[in-house]
């Protein structure tokens, strides 16, 4: 499960721990050790771990937040303190853009999906005219351990994998491709970008 929160994502991973059988009993008012029906249900324990990923210095308010649904792959989740009727906590989403992240710069989720493959979810930053890319900072939870190899990021936890492909940037008006690069520094990540007409 993925969540957005007002500091950015957190990743939740769980995996079965153990699984035990316990008999039910028929409610006799009787006390016996030993189960009046052979029924019995499956309890299982899991194993929990959450990841989050911090934009750093970033303002993430829900009125910021548009969305496209997609009820067919349950992976987005929004979460902004507890839930009331007031402030529900909201389902799956294909796409989420969050409006002005940082100055001049939203912040936009996608899922992708190709055919036989498992849905993977995506990010982008879009840098509107004048914004600084240098001002997005993400920050991994400290129970990952963040590596740059070659162009790609791996983010290895207790329980999981996250891998961050080469970075790819272009501007939107004509196509023309922009250089940017990874950069890294313990669990925090930042873009190199070359020189562009802002």
């Amino acid at each position: 499960q993925v969540f957005i929160t007002r500091d950015g994502l957190s990743i939740l991973l769980s995996r079965p721990k153990k699984a035990v059988r316990v008999p039910t009993k028929q409610n006799t008012g009787v006390k016996s050790l030993r189960p009046i029906s052979p029924d019995s249900v499956s309890i299982t324990s899991y194993e929990i771990e959450r990841i989050d990923i911090v934009l750093q210095d970033a303002i993430i308010k829900p009125e910021e937040i548009q969305t496209i649904e997609n009820i067919n792959s349950p992976l987005f989740y929004l979460y902004f303190g507890t839930n009331s009727a007031n402030n529900p906590a909201l389902r799956l989403k294909k796409q989420i853009l969050v409006k002005n992240v940082y100055p001049g710069i939203d912040w936009r989720l996608v899922i992708k999906e190709d055919a036989g493959k498992p849905p993977v979810m995506k990010y982008d930053f879009i840098v509107r005219p004048g914004a600084d890319p240098s001002k997005i900072k993400i920050r991994y939870s400290n129970n990952c351990v963040v590596e740059l190899t070659g162009e790609e990021i791996t983010a290895k936890s207790r329980m999981g994998i996250i891998k961050e492909e080469k970075p790819y940037s272009y501007l939107q008006e004509n196509g023309q491709a922009v250089d940017v690069r990874f950069q890294t520094k313990k669990n925090r990540i930042q873009f190199q970008v070359d020189h562009y007409d802002k």
